[in-house]
């Protein structure tokens, strides 16, 4: 009898699919990462070792933030943009005095969302997925791009998210009041794989 845990089967397939957001999420835990965007069933790659340790240091200052405000963090978690998407952003934060109802998946609107690019999903993250953000209504979108470390800003004014450039060693949030992320330590992390 084998001792491997029940859950859906290696290489199962999902890539290409059609399904709806609730279809989706229906399927419950799978050993591959997906999303689903506009329908459509897409692989995520796996982390890397520098995205693992920028989503960490990323993590650590947003922590460090929470402890002095009720501001509330996802790492990795499965979000229903609308009937036809569900992305897993690498990070998505709730300013102080919102908080989402706790559940298998989120389907409240984040005031922040991080992005840690994947060489083959930067240019969607770009696109489709700063285009859908700012269509759910996200007040903030940052990209953080691993080789370099380079870190995009996108803030929402009126019903836009605009790019902000990012100058110096750091980035204070809009959407999170009192937060400012420190790039130093990021930085330290470019060029370590």
């Amino acid at each position: 009898m084998s001792a491997l845990p029940q859950v859906f089967p290696f290489n199962s397939g999902l890539a290409g699919l059609h399904l709806s957001a609730d279809q989706f999420l229906a399927i419950g835990e799978t050993l591959e990462r997906y999303e689903v965007a506009r329908g459509v069933v897409m692989p995520m790659s796996r982390p890397t070792m520098r995205h693992q340790a920028l989503s960490l240091q990323l993590l650590e200052q947003l922590l460090e933030y929470r402890r002095t405000s009720t501001a509330v963090i996802f790492h990795e978690i499965d979000w229903r943009l609308d009937d036809q998407t569900v992305y897993s952003p690498d990070i998505i934060c709730f300013r102080p005095g919102r908080s989402p109802t706790l559940g298998t998946y989120l389907r409240e609107i984040p005031d922040l969302v991080i992005e840690i690019l994947s060489p083959g999903n930067k240019a969607f993250d770009f696109t489709e997925k700063k285009d859908d953000y700012e269509r759910a209504g996200v007040a903030e979108y940052w990209a953080i791009d691993p080789p370099d470390t380079r870190v995009w800003c996108y803030q929402r004014a009126k019903e836009r998210l605009f790019e902000i450039p990012v100058f110096g060693d750091s980035l204070a949030s809009t959407s999170l009041p009192g937060f400012t992320l420190d790039i130093r330590p990021l930085r330290a992390l470019a060029g370590t794989e």
